[in-house]
């Protein structure tokens, strides 16, 4: 995927033996960034549901007494996939993929519907930086192609004998036992 003259073929942590592939810490910065996206953006809709109900309403694809729960259920959605992400749980990608693409698909019918309203995305952040919705499918199609990217880096950590829940390979003798 890369060659291998750009990465040194393993970086120590600093203060510790522990050596760690530079992909896997491409992974974890990945990892942390999307997810932490995530958790970001689920909790500034909980902060404000109302004002995140009136963005959905403004789509005109949900019925108003669904409008509260999905208020509520989304963000809560988002926060448990963030963490999912961070946290390595299985499933965490391909569950924020398929959100991703839940979101884009919206957007788009948005955009082919020529609305010109807040995306919700990131509720108040948004709201007050009048990102457009062109903007927002961009933001959301980068962000799919950094689950994308995590998904084939996990893919690589797991071929190589790496830890599926910290993603660090078995070199120093406490670390096998951990692993195990």
């Amino acid at each position: 995927m890369f060659p291998a003259a750009w990465w040194p073929r393993e970086t120590f942590l600093e203060g510790s033996d522990l050596r760690v592939p530079p992909l896997t810490l491409v992974g974890m910065a990945l990892r942390w960034l999307l997810g932490g996206l995530f958790l970001w953006a689920g909790a500034v809709k909980l902060a404000a549901p109302k004002s995140f109900a009136r963005s959905i309403d403004a789509f005109g694809l949900v019925p108003e007494p669904l409008l509260a729960p999905l208020a509520i259920g989304l963000p809560l959605l988002e926060l448990g996939i963030g963490m999912a992400v961070i946290r390595r749980w299985r499933g965490g990608g391909p569950a924020m993929a398929g959100l991703l693409l839940l979101f884009m698909a919206v957007l788009g019918y948005a955009l082919a519907q020529g609305l010109d309203i807040d995306c919700g995305c990131f509720s108040i952040v948004d709201r007050q930086a009048h990102t457009s919705l062109q903007t927002a499918f961009g933001r959301d199609l980068l962000m799919l192609a950094g689950v994308i990217l995590l998904g084939i880096l996990t893919r690589t950590e797991r071929t190589r004998g790496m830890s599926p829940t910290t993603g660090i390979p078995p070199t120093h003798p406490e670390q096998k036992e951990i692993i195990r």
